[in-house]
């Protein structure tokens, strides 16, 4: 099965960037790969940066109702393009890919030709992100409408069972300091948690149960646009 592109958008403020601070407003998901480039570029070039990490629904909300920003950084295009299309700020540019996979505990059996069948099984709790807030759920909720073309009825089954841990303003991000999902998945609150790649490899080096090896693309992932 194709695993979902999942696309990363640069949308630029109208207004000129401060030499000194830059504000990034950006999807959590990129929260690592940035605060690498902000180190190298602020070793290389002086300045600085001032980010803020959200789901890039909400963000665009925020960035929408005035607040300021000198780059928008997006898990998918629609968010970004419509700071553009509202002339908030200046051409979008699609600039990294991510994709979706599911991880689970080291002891459950997982592969490709199984994946479809163990995610409709009426026992397995599935843990999301939350749809129209947060790209990752509206990547995962198309997932699940690429599994319906094949198994007629498997959206129905698979959107009302998922759990939305994260990804909204009304569910945090953590729990004591720890990931939500990663919470979730060590307390056997829920079987499965369907992520980006690159956060499924970080929930992997982080759990003592979860196989960092045994993290599985269940499609092929859309463009990550930031």
């Amino acid at each position: 099965m194709r695993v979902w592109l999942v696309p990363l958008l640069i949308a630029f403020a109208i207004s000129s960037v401060s030499a000194a601070e830059i504000r990034v407003m950006a999807a959590g998901s990129l929260k690592d790969a940035f605060t690498a480039i902000f180190a190298d570029y602020t070793k290389r070039y002086g300045g600085g940066f001032s980010p803020v990490w959200g789901p890039s629904g909400t963000l665009r909300e925020r960035l929408q109702n005035g607040e300021a920003f000198d780059i928008f950084a997006s898990a998918a295009l629609p968010h970004a393009q419509a700071l553009t299309d509202a002339q908030i700020s200046g051409p979008s540019v699609l600039f990294a890919r991510n994709a979706l996979c599911i991880v689970t505990d080291a002891s459950r059996a997982l592969d490709a030709g199984n994946l479809v069948e163990t995610l409709l099984k009426p026992e397995i709790r599935i843990g999301t992100s939350t749809p129209v807030a947060d790209p990752a759920g509206d990547y995962t909720w198309e997932m699940f409408r690429r599994i319906d073309g094949q198994r007629p009825g498997a959206f129905e089954t698979l959107s009302k069972k998922a759990q939305q841990l994260v990804g909204s303003p009304a569910t945090p991000s953590t729990v004591n300091g720890r990931p939500r999902m990663l919470v979730a998945l060590d307390a056997h609150e829920i079987d499965l948690f369907i992520s980006y790649c690159s956060g499924a490899r970080t929930m992997a080096w982080n759990s003592p149960t979860i196989d960092r090896w045994n993290c599985r693309r269940p499609f092929r992932s859309a463009p990550n646009t930031a």
